[in-house]
């Protein structure tokens, strides 16, 4: 009998308690179809727990939380299934405010294990893809969340300690636009999270992102370009 194990980074997406129903009618409805388990023994031994400030809340089913919204200081979902008779079976889907432990993983010992460890991850993947966003672009890596402030302080406080005796304006207006879009990637990967979750902090967080967004494209325009152009054109 075969054995594989899968383990994938889930994308950056938007959880919602409807995210979680459908994949938790695969798990339960779908996926014994693909194995040898019957329904009732997947239902039994399938699970999910939300993890917040408090602490963790583990419930059978996604329909017994009967809140709209999740918990402000909400910081993981788990869905899992573990089973090893009559065949090994574990599922495991993390939703993590930490990029670095949202993954799907897949156990399986049967069959054919390789084939319908695929299969499953690429449904439990299709599914999450329809709630997916473009949050993973502003966090590529999580070394650059530490390093960033470093980026934009240094030089921005070695720029401003020799302007304008030994810095160009066009050098020094550069410069400051490039600060500022690296501060401005960066403020915006705090505000819009890789794993965000249906709250009330969330759903304000989305908000304050979009004002944010226009906020600075108004200051960069007409606050430096703006002010570079006039001076050019009209010389003052």
């Amino acid at each position: 009998m075969e054995s594989f194990h899968l383990e994938k980074k889930i994308t950056s997406c938007f959880v919602t308690k409807g995210l979680l129903e459908q994949l938790e009618e695969f798990l339960t409805k779908t996926l014994p179809k693909m194995t040898k388990f019957k329904k009732d023994e997947i239902k039994e031994r399938y699970s999910i727990s939300i993890t917040d400030n408090l602490g963790t809340e583990d419930l059978p089913t996604i329909s017994n939380y009967s809140l709209s919204l999740f918990s402000d200081t909400i910081r993981k979902i788990q869905m899992k299934i573990f089973s090893f008779s009559p065949t090994e079976i574990r599922i495991t889907i993390v939703f993590d405010k930490d990029i670095l432990f949202s993954t799907i993983a897949i156990d399986l010992e049967c069959n054919n294990a390789r084939r319908t460890a695929v299969l499953i991850y690429e449904e439990i993947k299709r599914i999450i893809s329809s709630h997916s966003n473009l949050n993973k672009i502003l966090h590529p890596h999580q070394f650059l969340d530490f390093i960033t402030p470093m980026l934009i302080a240094i030089p921005l406080g070695i720029i401003f300690s020799l302007y304008p005796k030994k810095v160009s304006s066009p050098f020094f207006v550069s410069s400051c636009i490039v600060l500022f879009l690296m501060f401005f990637y960066f403020i915006l990967g705090r505000l819009k999270p890789y794993i965000s979750f249906n709250s009330r902090r969330d759903l304000n967080l989305k908000t304050l992102s979009e004002w944010f967004i226009y906020g600075s494209l108004g200051f960069l325009v007409f606050g430096i370009i703006f002010i570079v152009l006039r001076r050019r054109i009209l010389g003052f």
